[in-house]
């Protein structure tokens, strides 16, 4: 089962710490108050032995421990756990641990074929020592009278452990930083290897440390943690056509068949008398002059792709815009000179209107702008599903946790944006239990990915509303945007606006 739930054998590891680490949350919570821990107060541990002598790796805590009914009913009980179990619930305890589905410890068997598993309860005198293989239906099961603190090990052998992590310590140091946060109980991989031992406490990341100049937004949420990068210095409010970037920006009169620059018309044109359902449509069309006509001639005959070699140039653009979108040649190749652009407007009056070479195609780029209208003549465009990705496509710059541990997988996607602003990193530690990860704790319901990305595109917006600097236009057109774009609350963003 572990392979074919959780994929990499690596997860393994992550599965054995997480509940190393619920075990000394639990035992954290239940030292509170008790007289043996009132002069020495109870320190959590998780140690990560590397025994190479003895030939076998032990994860050790020194959390709760683990009664012989526990063991029966719920560690031996694959899918049913203790730590949803009214056993549990009915003990009161605040914390609610990183497990959910009682089958971390079958993860063990992508690690080590033979694992022995120690553990003591705390309050009790003996220690209960459970013995597994992989292909026997058998267990063993035996008690000890030892002198010993609560807690457990799992005991793994080395070969196979270390096979995995291919044979390389720092591979296992690399593992267990990338998928943990620091959450205050201190991990150290302790290494033996011809009688001499070494102890190291791994140095793990806290979420303020992954982007220091994120601005955190926890205030905004209930049980999760929000640090996000971004600018909002971009954000343009638009009003006349020419906000629209381009070297020339052109209007397009249907019943002359002509194209008029904006800046030769008496009065310039207002972007909110071309509004149609919330879009603004107009063609952005590249103009490619005869100095850099050959240049683009050799790159489409080797690239035989317009946008690929129109890249491989320096070039102009012209914006054109209509009173009637249906006019417009929809994002298509024009390299006849009497081939349409718009209306009845061929390239050949492109050509000589523009100073577009007479040797050169030209592309029909449909834009479409999102906008969002106030009272004024100012109007605010938005993206929509913006996620966060580094310089390439396969890089991504969002992390999610629950409780401390990666989910891999996992991604956000901003259901609405306002244009201009841009996302350089988040990072989501998830501390409640209103969002849980999948069985292969690779990744959440799409539901709950949904809700918590509504809730951080509007946490996001009422700081930029709070803290920008806007007039009093344009702060009101931005209230407008969150109010239409995110006017419910869910159980992630605490009551705002």
């Amino acid at each position: 089962m572990g392979e074919n739930i959780y994929g990499d054998k690596k997860y393994g590891l992550r599965e054995l710490i997480q509940n190393s680490i619920d075990a000394c949350m639990v035992m954290q919570e239940e030292s509170d108050g008790k007289d043996e821990f009132m002069y020495n107060p109870y320190q959590p541990f998780i140690n990560i032995i590397l025994d190479h002598d003895r030939k076998q790796v032990i994860i050790y805590d020194n959390g709760r421990g683990m009664s012989v009914d526990i063991l029966k009913k719920y560690f031996l009980n694959v899918g049913v756990s203790y730590y949803v179990s009214e056993d549990y619930l009915f003990k009161g305890n605040i914390y609610t641990p990183i497990g959910n589905y009682g089958i971390g410890f079958l993860a063990c068997f992508m690690l080590s074929d033979k694992i022995n598993v120690i553990t003591k309860y705390y309050g009790e005198s003996l220690a209960n020592k459970i013995e597994f293989e992989k292909n026997s239906e058998y267990i063993c099961l035996t008690y000890e009278d030892v002198p010993r603190s609560q807690g457990t090990e799992i005991i793994l052998d080395y070969d196979q452990f270390f096979t995995v992590f291919s044979n390389n310590q720092a591979h296992i140091e690399a593992f267990i930083k990338k998928n943990f946060l620091d959450c205050q109980i201190p991990i150290r991989l302790i290494t033996s290897i011809d009688g001499k031992t070494n102890s190291k406490v791994l140095e793990l990341q806290k979420l303020e440390s992954l982007y220091p100049e994120s601005t955190r937004l926890d205030n905004c949420f209930n049980g999760i943690q929000v640090a996000l990068q971004f600018n909002y210095k971009g954000i343009t409010f638009l009003k006349n056509f020419t906000d629209i970037y381009a070297n020339e920006s052109y209007i397009y009169q249907q019943e002359s068949n002509e194209m008029v620059l904006e800046q030769d018309l008496d009065s310039p044109v207002l972007l909110k008398n071309y509004i149609s359902e919330g879009v603004i449509k107009f063609l952005s069309i590249p103009i490619i002059t005869s100095s850099e006509v050959d240049d683009f001639k050799k790159a489409y005959d080797v690239l035989e792709d317009f946008d690929a070699a129109l890249r491989k140039i320096s070039y102009e653009n012209a914006n054109i815009i209509s009173d009637d979108a249906s006019l417009y040649n929809d994002s298509e190749l024009i390299d006849s000179s009497y081939d349409r652009i718009i209306g009845d407007y061929t390239l050949n009056n492109f050509r000589g209107q523009a100073g577009h070479s007479n040797k050169a195609p030209t592309y029909t780029f449909l834009e479409e702008k999102r906008v969002v209208q106030g009272p004024s003549n100012k109007i605010l465009p938005y993206t929509t599903e913006v996620g966060f990705q580094g310089r390439y496509s396969f890089e991504y710059t969002d992390y999610l946790y629950i409780k401390n541990v990666l989910i891999a997988n996992a991604r956000i996607k901003i259901p609405f944006l306002v244009e201009g602003i841009e996302l350089k990193g988040l990072i989501v530690n998830v501390i409640s239990k209103n969002i849980i990860p999948n069985v292969s704790r690779n990744n959440i319901s799409e539901q709950h990915s949904k809700s918590l990305a509504y809730a951080i595109g509007k946490a996001l917006h009422i700081w930029i509303y709070e803290n920008g600097s806007f007039d009093s236009e344009e702060k009101e057109l931005l209230k407008t945007f969150i109010q239409q774009y995110y006017p419910e609350d869910n159980d992630c963003i605490r009551k705002a606006f």
